[in-house]
């Protein structure tokens, strides 16, 4: 009977592991695409100092 529960008890914890790092992995993926558009905004930001700098 111990054992049963020990395995139950596994089994929760490796699907408990899976969802968070299937939820892990979904962030990392929003974090990728939130850093290229922050990347993006410094990039027409630079370019806009320069245009104002030249006028």
């Amino acid at each position: 009977m111990c054992n049963h529960n020990l395995e139950e008890t596994l089994q929760l914890a490796i699907t408990e592991y899976n969802a968070r790092q299937q939820q892990f992995q979904e962030l990392q993926q929003e974090l990728l695409v939130r850093t290229g558009s922050i990347q993006t905004l410094q990039k027409l930001i630079a370019e806009h100092q320069e245009g104002w700098k030249s006028h």
